[in-house]
């Protein structure tokens, strides 16, 4: 991004905002990063253009969910169902009670005529916004794909279309046509900006406002008189200030201040938790869900189906002649079966075949890292072998997802845009993810 000539107006009024042109959108997001957040605090998080994957990604890049059971509810909150994890909680409940100290000693500023931009949302914190369960971003996501494809049907491939076997069939060669456009796994779509990065539960906002509106960041905050001190606590107690979002307080790992709180709490062996331990006590793999999860969604697309299509005409023909009757009949919808180990019904098991699946979840890890690398032999047959390395769900993990523990192991490595500026010479990757 290139330095512009910024003038004293342009420094004290950045007005980007999602509403300007191309030209003028570029000028103010560009004078926003270069200059608008004061130079003189501890460097902020800037989850726009550096740290992307913060909290979505453990230290060897596999993209992670909060464990729901190690939520908390923010007590400082404007609602009572707000809620972080557990240490981040802890830490913000010590930021806000020492603001309050701070603001009943006198130290920090209050409105007056010399200091007119006093923002009391810094002077009295309260979380406006938390943790987001990242299902509601991925289910819209699901179903949005789904309504695509049902929109686009024709009148002639409606009919052909007669039961779950034939709807699977087209239904997966759109699934395969799509994903190099917009990840279909969670692991990957977890990944892409349509996902609000709150859902990592280290986050807690004292704002709800748009982060789109520069404008208001600096009016409100960055030109604030409490700003730096706000930002100083902040970093006491464990958070770093997000720079684009600066209402955004994040959890600073691993710094000494943040490693305080985190240390309260026991891993499984009843030790406190360590920057070595944080990721498996706290976080869940999604790829060990992707394959049970993209299943499930190809049986309710096609339950969908049924209920907006629920007939199919076939042509029957009378021999040796053009002539022919139309029958009408009933797509049979697919219903669990509780007997069933996998609470499929038989139809469903031979159809979705545990092959069938592997190969698919191959295919789209592939296809939405770009096809890195050919999919050749060698590497299903890696994969198949760590699937029947597995005792078919009776040991920790199924056979499933010993499948895709390995496909994520290849793939993982190609999360980053393919961009030069992110490799060293030797094709390692070099950006701090934490």
């Amino acid at each position: 991004m290139p330095v512009f000539e910024y003038t004293p107006y342009d420094l004290q009024n950045p007005l980007g905002s999602n509403s300007l042109s191309p030209r003028a959108a570029y000028f103010q997001r560009a004078l926003y990063k270069q200059k608008i957040y004061p130079g003189d605090l501890f460097a902020p998080l800037d989850t726009w253009y550096d740290k992307t994957y913060y909290g979505r990604v453990d230290r060897t890049q596999n993209t992670i969910i909060p464990d729901v059971s190690k939520l908390a509810v923010i007590k400082s909150a404007t609602t009572p169902t707000l809620v972080a994890l557990n240490f981040v909680v802890d830490a913000f409940e010590d930021f806000v009670a020492h603001m309050q100290s701070a603001r009943s000693m006198g130290v920090l500023r209050s409105p007056s005529s010399a200091h007119p931009r006093v923002n009391n949302k810094i002077v009295d914190p309260r979380a406006y916004r938390a943790y987001i369960d990242p299902a509601t971003f991925y289910d819209n996501h699901l179903q949005s794909v789904h309504n695509a494809f049902v929109d686009n049907l024709d009148g002639t491939l409606l009919d052909k279309i007669t039961n779950f076997e034939t709807y699977t069939d087209w239904f997966i060669n759109y699934l395969k046509s799509t994903a190099g456009t917009l990840p279909l796994t969670k692991t990957n779509y977890l990944l892409t900006n349509f996902v609000d990065m709150m859902y990592s539960g280290l986050s807690i906002s004292i704002d709800g406002a748009s982060a789109a509106d520069d404008e208001y960041k600096y009016d409100n905050y960055i030109s604030d008189a409490n700003f730096k001190f706000y930002a100083r606590v902040a970093k006491k107690f464990g958070f770093t200030v997000n720079k684009n979002i600066p209402w955004m307080l994040t959890a600073d790992l691993f710094s000494d201040a943040i490693l305080k709180y985190i240390g309260r709490y026991d891993d499984v062996l009843g030790n406190p938790i360590t920057k070595y331990t944080f990721f498996e006590e706290l976080y869940v793999w999604t790829f060990l869900g992707d394959i049970d999860t993209i299943k499930s969604f190809i049986v309710s697309s096609y339950n969908s189906f049924v209920e907006i299509f629920p007939l199919h005409q076939t042509k029957i023909f009378e021999p040796y002649c053009d002539k022919y009757t139309v029958e009408t009949a009933v797509r049979p919808i697919v219903t669990p079966d509780p007997t069933s180990t996998t609470g499929y019904p038989d139809l469903v098991e031979s159809v979705l075949t545990d092959k069938k699946m592997v190969d698919l979840y191959l295919y789209l890890r592939s296809t939405e890292a770009k096809t890195p690398i050919r999919m050749c032999k060698q590497l299903r047959d890696d994969i198949y072998n760590m699937y029947n390395w597995g005792d078919g769900g009776n040991g920790y993990y199924s056979r499933l997802q010993l499948a895709a523990a390995r496909i994520n192991s290849i793939y993982k490595n190609f999360i980053y845009p393919g961009s030069a500026e992110l490799l060293d010479p030797h094709g390692r990757h070099y950006r701090k993810l934490f």
